[in-house]
C-alpha cells in the first residue's frame, strides 16, 4: 500500500525544472573547469562540451579512466587530458573544428600556441600531449601549407598555416554523451544555416563589401611584399657596385685617392666582358 502511494506521488520533471538543473550544472562545471585549467570558462558554452570536458579532467584525477589507452605516465596523462579538455571547450560543433573566434566573430583555426598560452605549458609538452592524443585516435590534426611566390610567380618556399584540428566524436560516446552531442551538433548546424541564409539584402551587401575589402587588402599586402623584395634586390645590386672598401684598402697600401680610383676603374674594366667580338677587327 505504501509502495503504491509513493509511486502515485512521483511526477516527472517539468521542462522548467530541467532547464534550471542544466543551468546550475553548467555553472558548476564551468567553475570546476576554471579551477582545474587555470583560465576562465564561460558557463554559456554548450552543456555537452562542458560536461565532456569535466569528465575528461576527472579521469586525470583518478576518479575514472577513459576507455582507451593514451599513455602510461600519470603526469603526462594529466597534462594530456588538460589539453583534450581545452580542445573540447573550443570545439565548434557546427563546423566540426577546434577553433576560436576573431573580432568579427568568425571561426578561426587555432595553432598549438592556444593550449600553451591558456594552460601555461611549454610548447614541447603541448606537442607531446597532442601526439599522444593523435596516437590514441581521439584527436586529428593535419597541417596545411601556403605557397610563397616571388615577383615572377615562382615558388620560393612554403609557410605553415594553422592546422585543422578535430575531435573524434567517439569520445562523446565513450563518456555517455553521444546522443546529446548529436542533438547539439544538429542544432548548431541549423542555427548556422539559418543565420547564413536568412540575411537581408542590406546584410548581404555589407558582407560582400567586407569580402571585397579583404580581397583588396590581401592584394595590397602581396604587392607591398613584392615591392619590398624588388627594393632589397636593387639595394643589394647597388651595394655590390660600391667600391669604397676597396678604395680604402688601396689607400692603406700607399695609393693616393686619385690613384686608387684609377686602379679600381682599371680592375672593373678587366672584369667586364667585351662588348664585341675582337675578330671583327682582323683584316682578311
Amino acid at each position: 500500500m505504501e509502495l503504491m502511494q509513493n509511486s502515485a506521488e512521483f511526477a516527472p520533471y517539468t521542462a522548467k525544472q530541467k532547464a534550471a538543473w542544466a543551468k546550475q550544472q553548467a555553472h558548476d562545471n564551468a567553475t570546476y573547469l576554471t579551477e582545474q585549467l587555470g583560465f576562465s570558462v564561460n558557463p554559456r558554452i554548450p552543456f555537452v562540451l562542458l560536461q565532456a570536458a569535466r569528465d575528461v579532467l576527472e579521469s586525470g584525477n583518478g576518479k575514472s579512466r577513459l576507455p582507451t589507452r593514451i599513455c602510461q605516465r600519470l603526469d603526462h596523462y594529466k597534462n594530456t587530458v588538460k589539453v583534450l579538455a581545452t580542445a573540447i571547450l573550443h570545439y565548434d560543433l557546427a563546423n566540426n573544428l577546434v577553433a576560436t573566434r576573431d573580432e568579427q566573430h568568425k571561426v578561426k583555426r587555432c595553432d598549438n600556441g592556444l593550449f600553451a598560452n591558456l594552460l601555461g605549458m611549454p610548447s614541447r609538452t603541448v606537442d607531446n600531449c597532442i601526439y599522444s592524443l593523435k596516437r590514441s585516435g581521439l584527436y586529428l590534426s593535419f597541417e596545411k601549407r601556403e605557397k610563397q611566390l616571388d615577383s615572377q610567380g615562382q615558388i620560393i618556399g612554403f609557410s605553415g598555416l594553422a592546422s585543422i584540428k578535430r575531435i573524434n566524436m567517439v569520445l562523446f560516446e565513450m563518456l555517455g554523451l553521444g546522443e546529446l552531442a548529436s542533438v547539439q551538433r544538429a542544432k548548431a548546424k541549423q542555427r548556422r544555416d539559418q543565420k547564413r541564409y536568412s540575411k537581408t539584402p542590406a546584410q548581404q551587401a555589407i558582407e560582400e563589401y567586407k569580402k571585397t575589402d579583404d580581397a583588396l587588402r590581401a592584394k595590397r599586402d602581396q604587392q607591398r611584399a613584392e615591392a619590398k623584395v624588388r627594393k632589397q634586390s636593387k639595394l643589394a645590386v647597388a651595394q655590390s657596385k660600391n667600391r669604397t672598401q676597396d678604395i680604402l684598402a688601396l689607400i692603406a697600401n700607399g695609393y693616393s685617392h686619385q690613384a686608387a680610383c684609377a686602379e679600381i676603374k682599371r680592375l672593373d674594366a678587366l672584369e667586364q666582358p667585351l662588348s664585341h667580338d675582337p675578330l671583327d677587327d682582323i683584316p682578311y
